[in-house]
């Protein structure tokens, strides 16, 4: 029986805008890069890992697109915006979407 294939999207929009997804090594978990519409993730990460990192980045992404992050001229403030996010919304997501 074949197992279940590891999450690992290489192509996401957001706002209307395709951003790449590139898996590389890296030290940290993931980084956008707004200018290339890349995002990068560390290689070798499980599907949650994935997942949860994407989903991090796509909101740096979703500040960009927006002109948000223009605003939020503090990379700390932006990065305190998004790890919120992180840990108080996607739980609920992930724990609701498993009832589909």
């Amino acid at each position: 029986m074949a197992g279940k294939k590891k999450y690992a999207p290489t192509l996401i929009e957001v706002g209307g805008i395709n951003f790449k997804i590139i898996y590389k090594e890296l030290e940290d978990f993931g980084q956008m890069d707004f200018d290339k519409k890349t995002i990068y993730i560390r290689k070798g990460m499980s599907s949650e890992d994935n997942f949860d990192t994407l989903m991090h980045e796509v909101l740096h992404a979703s500040l960009s697109v927006s002109g948000i992050s223009y605003v939020i001229d503090e990379d700390k403030l932006e990065e305190g915006i998004i790890r919120c996010v992180d840990h108080l919304l996607f739980p609920i997501y992930k724990k609701e979407i498993k009832k589909l």
